[in-house]
């Protein structure tokens, strides 16, 4: 039937053994082709249903985005501030996602207090060398595009936050990344 590499073993199958071989080949196609014709089927079956299970689908992808949502805003002990039309910021106790995150449980956060009321042009933030000036730029940036996304953020609840044009949060970046 076959041989070694070497050459020097010889296999031999028995003639009863033979028969029994070849009949489990056959039985092995048969199962191939058998599971072929199943999933030929349920393609069909599929094919037939395919509007109902985009919907079920989506709605799936819904359920799944809205319980991300919720986790997180239970991993960030995050609330739903005051949401003003207005641009206008009034945050208290405001933490870095990210950061309150990461370092949950192993040092202690100190969170903002921003407030820029709807009739200010700016918000001037200054201190020392490692003073915090970046990770307070990051917080209000990646905070007000959660908030605009829909999203519940790390802040009071008393806190009130206004919607921003996206020029405005663009600005913010790119003058600091201008700077360094």
């Amino acid at each position: 039937m076959d041989e070694s590499a070497t050459g020097q073993t010889v296999y031999i199958e028995p003639a009863e053994s033979m028969e029994a071989n070849n009949e489990i080949r056959d039985l092995l196609h048969a199962d191939r082709r058998e599971v072929v014709k199943i999933l030929k089927e349920l393609t069909s079956l599929l094919r037939d249903n395919l509007e109902g299970i985009k919907t079920g689908c989506h709605f799936l992808g819904l359920i799944d985005f809205n319980r991300a949502k919720a986790k997180l805003a239970l991993d960030m002990e995050a609330d739903m501030p005051m949401i003003s039309d207005h641009p206008s910021m009034n945050w208290i106790l405001a933490r870095h996602p990210l950061l309150h995150l990461s370092l949950k449980g192993k040092r202690q956060l100190i969170p903002l207090t921003v407030d820029l009321p709807h009739d200010a042009r700016f918000l001037l933030v200054s201190g020392p060398n490692a003073g915090g000036k970046s990770v307070c730029l990051k917080t209000v940036g990646l905070i007000q595009y959660m908030v605009q996304c829909g999203l519940l953020v790390p802040l009071y609840e008393k806190s009130s936050v206004g919607y921003l044009k996206v020029s405005f949060l663009i600005l913010a970046i790119s003058s600091r990344l201008k700077m360094t």
